[in-house]
């Protein structure tokens, strides 16, 4: 199959709006967490599934077996930040 320019490009802008709702809700989850638990927590989840999805479609991490392995590995490491983000925002507020 063959994509055209404006196809390649417009799908990079889709990932750009990705990546920043993605880091928006990561960013935004565990201030909502103290004010309603189970929304916060939800948008927390969003934004790490936004996270996964950018780097499975970013064309940097597609191709062989490392390459995807890489993209697997930094998708757990912004989990990892997210916790310990999300527990020191917790911490601060005592919930």
């Amino acid at each position: 199959m063959v994509i055209s320019m404006s196809e390649e490009k417009s799908n990079f802008k889709v990932l750009k709006y990705v990546l920043y709702f993605a880091v928006f809700c990561l960013i935004a989850g565990p201030w909502l967490t103290i004010l309603w638990q189970e929304f916060g927590i939800g948008v927390g989840g969003t934004g790490i599934l936004g996270i996964g999805t950018y780097f499975e479609f970013l064309p940097r991490f597609q191709g062989n077996f490392f390459k995807r392995l890489l993209g697997a590995l930094l998708t757990l490491l912004v989990m990892v930040v997210e916790i310990v983000y999300a527990f020191v925002i917790l911490a601060l507020f005592r919930v």
